[in-house]
């Protein structure tokens, strides 16, 4: 019998998690306090997490209250712990449209993560009545909650796709401010059309006077999700965290704020939680409420602008009260932002000196938590992170966490988009992209400084063959190079064996999935009702896609390396099948389709892709006919 696995989602890992995000425990005491958790949940023994914090005095009371209220500890037998929260908090199943499986309960915690940050529901309260239609759209599930509205899932019925709709709530139509800046967030994402930033499609008031804008359901994981997940992977198996295998996740970030930059708009709340990365490579930035023009648009809204300045305590104590302890969630009112990513000028509520480079700062500090798993600001409360990041103070990266694998390049590339003065910082964000880029192609950076030892290094790594010729000439030379080439070599090697076997084991540890791709028709012959599966079908389905997802990322990174391998690509092909199979079977109609779409170049015929997706269509549209008539 196995033993019992601790659920990402357990209450107590959760609060070290939080904590650790907030800067009040380090690493260290992260990793030492999930691996007696992990050790106490197999054998069964009890552990008083909050206990243990205060004696440790590594949690004050009043820290421990605050995490607490966000996750509860869990009142249960050991091993028989809940799948995730948001199965234990979410609604009876008879409330809300079941709709979907696997997928969708991924986009629904994606959702609700995104966008009910500041939830003011309690437990125990109902939920809002769904009305049966709603400005065209039906089909209705809410997903999110928060002081100035909420979040549904719904379906537009004329093309048949799901989308998120946000609206404002009607108590609040009689505050302008708050009215000009919903109207003002739909405004502003729907005018920067690009693929790093969410689509908005359309924002409108409704005949019943609510205020909503409807825009694409995005999938996958917050980056802050990511990044939590990474620390507790790095844990558990007690290795190196290594941030440059999302430097190009961050690129794309750069390019969606360098587009909206062109646009004259400043984002002003960039932090991981703001952004999205999917399961096949997407990165959207989300969450553009607080994002200010550069310049005024006799079109677009006056925004008023509520910051004030930066509080001293000497000047007006009562201001002091205000900031509670939530460094990570954005403040309203006060000082706009999020005060562990934002820049000096912002913390000190200088209006007039926010802009794109304040933004840059912001890129900076979540390049800083990409390298280092660890925000750049730490404080025991909101106040204190902002008197640091006015004057300016952190630690560097690679004193952050020494066991990280930080290149110096990067860290100077941090250092240089953080720095306190605006003149210190990359005049644009295509600058600083452009030293990312140096660094990913083996270039010089211009924040950066070389001895001329490290240029000719970097010089012979992009020159390899012209090296190779000159080395012939001396025995020196001739060793030199043919030994940098050798641990090229030697490093590939195992970088495309590690993703090859990684894939491998993912495949294997699923075991036989031929039940779940075994084709079925999506609404029962006999009594005509749409079919469903059991919820130990689901739960199977959603662990062997999560699986099969991981493996076909590997393999993708694998061909990176070595793209005509025949052996990765064999296995790359059977595995995206399989994940289209698996979600057209579960009725996950747009992963299926995104399966089969990226067989593309991996040994499938265009025919075949065509049918394949065909099929998936079919089988949507019948469902879709099937609900209509319902």
């Amino acid at each position: 019998m196995s033993e019992p696995t601790l659920s990402p989602d357990h209450p107590d890992l959760r609060v070290v998690l939080e904590a650790n995000q907030r800067g009040w425990i380090e690493i260290s005491t992260t990793s030492q306090v999930i691996a007696i958790l992990s050790r106490n949940h197999a054998s069964g023994e009890p552990f008083d997490l909050d206990a243990w914090l205060l004696q440790n005095e590594r949690l004050s009371e009043p820290q421990l209250r605050e995490l607490r209220a966000l996750h509860p500890p869990l009142h249960v037998n050991p091993g028989a712990l809940p799948e995730t929260v948001f199965e234990k908090t979410s609604p009876p199943s008879g409330s809300l449209l079941d709709v979907g499986v696997t997928r969708m309960e991924q986009l629904d915690q994606s959702i609700r993560n995104m966008w009910g940050k500041e939830s003011t529901s309690q437990p125990g309260e109902p939920r809002p009545s769904l009305p049966s239609e709603f400005a065209g759209y039906t089909d209705f599930e809410i997903i999110g909650a928060g002081g100035m509205g909420q979040i549904l899932r719904a379906t537009d019925p004329v093309i048949g796709r799901q989308i998120a709709i946000k609206t404002l709530h009607p108590e609040l139509l009689s505050d302008q401010t708050t009215l000009r800046r919903f109207k003002r967030e739909a405004q502003i994402t729907g005018q920067l059309e690009h693929p790093n930033i969410v689509p908005i499609h359309e924002a409108r008031q409704a005949p019943d006077g609510t205020h909503f804008f409807s825009m694409k359901l995005v999938g996958g994981q917050s980056l802050a999700e990511v990044l939590a997940d990474l620390c507790v992977l790095h844990a558990e198996d007690d290795t190196s965290h290594d941030g440059t295998q999302l430097l190009p996740e961050f690129v794309k970030i750069c390019d969606a704020i360098e587009f909206a930059h062109s646009r004259g708009i400043i984002h002003r709340d960039l932090k991981p939680a703001n952004i999205m990365v999917g399961s096949f490579g997407e990165v959207l930035v989300m969450d553009w409420g607080l994002a200010k023009t550069a310049y005024s648009d006799a079109k677009s809204p006056a925004l008023p602008e509520s910051e004030d300045a930066f509080p001293h305590p000497d000047r007006d104590p009562s201001r002091v009260s205000e900031m509670a302890n939530q460094p990570e969630m954005t403040h309203d009112g006060t000082i706009l932002g999020t005060p562990i990513y934002m820049p000096p000028e912002q913390a000190e509520g200088k209006i007039e000196e926010i802009d794109a480079q304040s933004d840059l700062y912001s890129l900076g500090a979540i390049l800083y938590q990409i390298l280092t798993l660890e925000p750049p600001i730490r404080g025991e409360n909101t106040y204190q992170i902002l008197v640091r990041v006015s004057e300016g103070h952190f630690q560097p990266p690679r004193e952050c966490n020494p066991d990280a694998l930080i290149p110096q390049d990067l860290e100077s590339v941090v250092l240089k988009a953080m720095a306190r003065q605006k003149s210190d910082r990359y005049p644009n964000v295509a600058e600083m992209k452009a030293d990312l880029q140096a660094y990913l192609e083996g270039r010089t950076l211009g924040a950066a400084t070389y001895t001329p030892l490290q240029r000719v290094t970097k010089w012979v790594a992009r020159n390899r063959r012209v090296c190779a010729a000159v080395a012939t000439m001396a025995l020196l030379g001739s060793t030199l190079f043919a030994s940098l080439a050798w641990l090229e070599h030697r490093d590939l090697q195992s970088r495309y064996q590690n993703a090859f076997d990684t894939a491998i084991q993912h495949i294997e540890s699923t075991g036989d999935i031929s039940l779940l791709t075994t084709k079925r028709p999506p609404v029962d012959s006999k009594t005509g009702v749409e079919r469903q599966d059991t919820p130990e079908e689901r739960s199977r389905r959603k662990e062997a896609i999560r699986s099969y997802v991981v493996a076909a990322g590997a393999l993708d990174r694998a061909l990176q390396i070595r793209p005509q391998d025949p052996k990765a690509s064999r296995h790359r092909q059977k595995v995206g099948q399989a994940i289209g199979n698996m979600a057209l079977q579960g009725r996950d109609y747009l992963l299926a389709r995104q399966a089969f779409l990226q067989l593309e170049g991996h040994g499938i015929e265009p025919t075949e892709i065509e049918r394949l997706v065909k099929q998936v269509d079919s089988s949507e549209q019948s469902v879709l006919v099937l609900r209509k008539h319902r």
